[in-house]
């Protein structure tokens, strides 16, 4: 079975925690109709279930998002300043991945509506870019703070993946097709 960006961004919401549509439509960035429509989809395959006290995942659908979830340490919103690419960032920490070519995961952002993608790999000497191993700290202190005090659990060789958009519906969406894209490829 397919799994799409939306579905792996509503597992990982509710994995630890029952939430209603309304919430999830407020946490996510997604409209009501799309959270409505995505959950009946993954309700139809036996993923989750919805009641009352909110959408939960079924066993089934824990095992089915848990190469997923089991590699996303964390996903958050940043706010970066020279490193800044549009008006809104989001971040995902992942940790057991393989970290592919920044270009090809660009594309994924861009084609949810995203405008930018950066890739940093955690070293010994802290957040660094993927494709030179440049440290963040070296270059700009103050996103390293941000990032180091938003992420500060990190070891050696996760990847933080932050994509930037026009807005956080944007910025969202080509989040969590990055991190399906980057999973995808250690499945």
């Amino acid at each position: 079975m397919e799994i799409s960006s939306v579905a792996l961004q509503l597992a990982y919401a509710v994995r630890r925690e029952r939430l209603g549509r309304r919430r999830l439509a407020d946490r996510s960035g997604l409209t009501e109709m799309v959270v409505r429509v995505e959950l009946e989809r993954m309700r139809s395959e036996g993923l989750v279930r919805l009641d009352r006290s909110g959408v939960a995942l079924t066993i089934k659908g824990k095992r089915q998002f848990a190469a997923y979830l089991d590699c996303i340490r964390s996903v958050h919103d940043l706010h970066l300043g020279s490193l800044q690419l549009d008006v809104h960032e989001a971040a995902a920490h992942l940790s057991s991945v393989t970290v592919p070519p920044a270009w090809m995961l660009r594309d994924e952002a861009i084609r949810e509506g995203a405008t930018a993608l950066m890739l940093l790999v955690h070293t010994s000497n802290g957040w660094a870019f993927s494709h030179n191993q440049e440290t963040i700290r070296s270059l700009n202190p103050a996103d390293a703070d941000e990032i180091e005090t938003t992420f500060s659990d990190a070891n050696d060789e996760d990847l933080l993946i932050i994509v930037s958009g026009p807005t956080r519906q944007q910025d969202r969406r080509g989040l969590w097709r990055v991190i399906r894209a980057i999973v995808q490829q250690k499945t």
